[in-house]
């Protein structure tokens, strides 16, 4: 089964492959701040709890694409285009792949946010679910 260190592996290895995401993150939001020093662009994914039905387990997940703006916000149409462009190729990726774990969602929708966080950072988050499949079989349970 694709487990929930898999999914982790899976951002991290879209994040390391892109070469425009610079830093990668996990966790809650307030971990950003306490993550060292960000080096943007910054892909940063929160988990958001599962669901789960038979046969599959649905792993949801809140993933922010960021970027700086400069003072007097000079670069801030560019950071929101790269950033939503950045954060479609992380979709697109996790939609066509050849791992265990699946975006089924035909719909995704994005949310643009400025001048967040102490950075003053720029980018875009999209809500999805990552489902993988779960055998509910009692016989597999460890005893």
């Amino acid at each position: 089964m694709f487990t929930f260190v898999n999914i982790y592996d899976t951002f991290e290895t879209i994040a390391t492959a892109h070469k425009q995401i610079n830093s990668f993150g996990f966790g809650d939001l307030t971990e950003i701040a306490t993550s060292g020093t960000v080096e943007y662009s910054l892909m940063w994914v929160m988990p958001m709890g599962a669901v789960m039905r038979r046969g599959e387990v649905g792993n949801k997940y809140k993933i922010l694409v960021m970027d700086k703006v400069l003072t007097g916000e000079v670069n801030e149409l560019d950071v929101q285009s790269d950033t939503q462009q950045i954060l479609l190729d992380v979709l697109a990726e996790l939609k066509d792949n050849t791992r265990d774990v699946h975006l089924k969602d035909e719909t995704i929708t994005l949310e643009d946010f400025t001048e967040r966080f102490s950075d003053d950072v720029t980018g875009w988050a999209a809500d999805i679910t990552l489902w993988v499949t779960y055998p509910t079989d009692r016989c597999s349970i460890p005893n």
